[in-house]
């Protein structure tokens, strides 16, 4: 499961609430979800999710790449 908002008392809670009821890790910042690659710009407050590799994959598999 991935958690994303701006609220980070709020982000807490949840985890608490979930962790209470679920055997659960937090494993940090997610690089990636989906197959989507996940950037931060943390000091602009930007999320950024590229599908670069799924892209990448389809436009060779139908021979697009040339």
């Amino acid at each position: 499961m991935l958690l994303i908002g701006h609220n980070m008392y709020v982000i807490n809670e949840i985890k608490r609430s979930l962790s209470a009821e679920f055997e659960m890790k937090d494993l940090g910042h997610d690089k990636k979800i989906l197959g989507m690659e996940i950037s931060r710009k943390m000091h602009d407050r930007i999320l950024i999710l590229k599908q670069t590799a799924y892209i990448d994959k389809l436009v060779i598999r139908f021979a697009m790449h040339n």
